[in-house]
């Protein structure tokens, strides 16, 4: 009976072991994809899928089929798509803690494919930065000017200028008119003048007569102070006008002869006026084809860095594994190939020693892009070095393509306006460097062969063509900078000279006639400005010129005194003796 127990509870076990092998086999497959989905997604910050997941124990092998990794900035396509990965780790290494992958073979990669619905995204920041480019057009001015655009604007600049003043004009003639009734009449002024010769005339000598004099004399200053002050605030106001108006209008003339000197400038190929279509165009290609060729730096160093987090800096409530040998590396790749689906496997990227403990291991991580001549291409050349050292990450890169043909490259695509580069041969180099988080370094491209279309309902399209019609090759500088995650692009190119060269021999053809409608047209406005008006301004000159003079002869009045007006007894008696004599 206790054998039969026996036998019993080891067929038990035996069958309770097989059953979680089993259960372990079966769903090995679905925790693999859901593991791999779940940190895959965490760290592209966006949906990852994956169709298929293959594996064996011996050697221990995971296979991942369809692995489509979504744009956050474009969650309806794909930023990579994995036809297949295959990962072969060391199961006895796992068993002591350690992460060796032997061997990592990434075939029939893929960018910006279609998915067949669009992903979700954890970043809300990412999933609103696919807007920003397309605001960021559609605040740039895009419009070139035509020569009659130019003209009417330069021309419409100073037809509002003699509006405005011509405004000023009829407020400033209402002031002065307002001033003008205040001021004493000639009857007024007659009767001032009759007023002083009457006290002059009456030569009084008795007391009596001379208080009465006095008193009608300073009756006369009451009287003169009152219009006195018209006059003078007349005065100061039209000397006020008369400033005012001439300087506006020297202004009008000297801004009316500034316009001919701007459009004689822009004729003169000054392209500050033209829109930089270089950015406007090649911001977003550049951007990407530099990407790419740091896509080694963005992909490996976020997550180095964050293996090397995880082991240095662990929770403190999880428990701690302690490695006892520092010699090897707890987290290594060996290899890994990866090919590209597009170029039918003429194109291959092979990377060695992938892990956070390089002093451990004693070698960077290295990169290098292998390929053959193809259609596309004459040669692509990549390599570069990554490697943790002192607790700061480094590494650095270059690269260089030659003779890449570029067929229907997509430049711009917005509702009224789109633009294609039907073809070009593209001839690149560049290098970056990675000093901690921060990058730097360089790209020089070259475009040759160029012809670009363009379509839509924006007024510039055709001019558009006709101006890049004439671009046949350029080049373009690109600046590294920021972080190797958020990279930063300077653009500099001879693109837009072309362009504005191009543009100003289109304007120079009709140059001469168009500066002279220009000039008819900005000397006709200045003339609109209202004769009257100017004669009016001499007018008003006249006024305040016999204004001063009435000004004068009032302040004799208000400054006479009877005494010095009244003979004094010894002349009195001198005049009438010579008049006795019959002198004069």
């Amino acid at each position: 009976m206790n054998k039969w127990f026996r036998w019993y509870g080891f067929v038990s076990f035996v069958g309770l072991l097989a059953l979680l092998i089993g259960l372990f086999f079966a769903t090995a497959g679905f925790i693999i994809n859901w593991t791999a989905e779940r940190g895959l997604s965490r760290a592209n910050q966006a949906e990852v899928n994956i169709a298929e997941v293959d594996w064996q124990l011996s050697p221990l092998t995971i296979t991942l089929k369809g692995v489509e990794f979504t744009n956050p900035e474009q969650p309806e396509k794909n930023r990579v798509e994995l036809i297949q990965s295959r990962f072969e780790l060391s199961l006895v290494e796992l068993f002591r803690g350690r992460v060796l992958v032997s061997e990592v073979d990434v075939a029939g990669v893929q960018f910006d494919t279609e998915r067949e619905q669009a992903g979700w995204v954890r970043s809300e920041q990412a999933q609103a930065a696919q807007f920003d480019w397309r605001e960021r057009l559609e605040a740039w001015n895009i419009e070139l000017p035509s020569q009659d655009d130019l003209v009417d604007r330069l021309a419409g600049d100073t037809q509002r200028a003699v509006a405005e003043l011509e405004e000023q004009f009829a407020a400033r003639r209402e002031e002065l008119s307002a001033a003008q009734e205040e001021l004493p009449t000639e009857d007024e002024l007659k009767a001032f003048r009759d007023r002083f010769e009457a006290i002059i005339e009456s030569e009084p000598e008795s007391p009596t007569e001379l208080i009465t004099a006095r008193e009608a004399l300073s009756e006369l200053k009451d009287d003169v102070k009152e219009a006195q002050q018209s006059v003078r605030t007349f005065v100061a106001l039209a000397q006020d006008v008369t400033d005012a108006t001439r300087a506006d209008y020297d202004e009008l003339r000297s801004a009316a002869t500034g316009e001919l000197e701007n459009l004689e400038q822009l004729l003169s190929l000054n392209p500050d006026a033209l829109p930089q279509w270089s950015g406007i165009l090649f911001g977003p290609a550049v951007e990407t084809w530099v990407t790419r060729g740091t896509s080694a730096f963005q992909w490996l160093m976020p997550k180095l860095e964050k293996e090397r987090e995880q082991i240095e800096k662990p929770s403190r409530w999880e428990g701690r594994y302690i490695d006892f040998n520092s010699q090897q590396a707890s987290f290594l790749i060996e290899h890994a190939e990866i090919t590209f689906a597009q170029w039918q496997g003429a194109l291959a990227i092979q990377l060695n020693n992938i892990t956070h403990q390089h002093e451990r291991l004693g070698v960077p991580t290295t990169f290098a892009l292998e390929s053959s001549a193809t259609e596309k291409w004459d040669a692509l050349n990549l390599t570069g070095e990554l490697a943790f050292l002192e607790g700061q990450l480094r590494g650095a890169q270059e690269w260089a393509v030659q003779g890449f043909k570029l067929d229907e490259f997509a430049l711009l695509d917005t509702d009224e306006l789109q633009a294609v580069l039907s073809r070009a041969t593209l001839n690149m180099t560049g290098n970056a460097e990675l000093a901690g988080l921060a990058l730097s370094g360089g790209s020089h491209l070259d475009l040759g062969n160029t012809e670009f279309a363009f379509s839509g309902t924006h007024g510039s399209v055709e001019t558009l063509a006709n101006l890049f019609r004439s671009v046949n090759q350029f080049s373009l500088n690109v600046g590294l900078s920021g972080q190797a995650t958020e990279p930063g692009f300077a653009l500099d190119t001879d693109l837009d000279n072309q362009l504005a060269s191009a543009f100003m021999t289109k304007l120079r053809t009709s140059a001469s006639a168009r500066f002279n409608a220009a000039e008819e047209r900005l000397q006709s406005s200045l003339s609109g400005i209202n004769p009257e008006n100017l004669e009016w301004l001499q007018t008003l000159q006249e006024q305040r010129a016999q204004g001063v003079n009435t000004q004068e002869a009032l302040q004799e009045i208000l400054s006479a005194e009877l005494n010095d007006l009244l003979e004094s007894e010894q002349e009195r008696a001198l005049r009438k003796l010579r008049e006795r004599l019959g002198g004069n």
